[in-house]
């Protein structure tokens, strides 16, 4: 048994592998020094920004969380206690989801310095 075909190999077994070409230098230079600065290899810190998506509910989840929110008698405290209003909840999330942005590309960014 060669070293390529034994337990060398096995750390893949397991694990679909993703890859992206034609990636504009660019881009490649951006995430390799953001990498850098959140002390990742270039894999860890791309595997984080794509992993994202699949750790927050999906538009159908998060209508089908909010329906049933609506649906709870009048009064009825939420999972937390208080009272859920579905379009601070909204706007909480994209307030979120733009500093993940923001922070992903090494912006410091707050929404209360914007001017409305």
């Amino acid at each position: 048994m060669s070293i390529a075909s034994g337990s060398a190999c096995l750390h893949n077994a397991s694990m679909p592998n993703i890859l992206i070409r034609n990636v504009p230098p660019e881009v490649h230079a951006r995430l390799t020094a953001a990498a850098r600065e959140h002390g990742q290899s270039l894999q860890q810190y791309v595997l984080a920004l794509i992993s994202e998506p699949s750790r927050r509910m999906s538009h159908a989840e998060t209508i089908a969380w909010l329906r049933a929110q609506r649906e709870r008698p009048a009064g009825e405290p939420a999972d937390s206690g208080e009272p859920v209003d579905g379009v601070e909840l909204v706007r909480q999330a994209r307030l979120d989801h733009a500093r993940e942005v923001y922070a992903a590309m090494g912006v410091d960014w707050d929404p209360a310095d914007e001017t409305p």
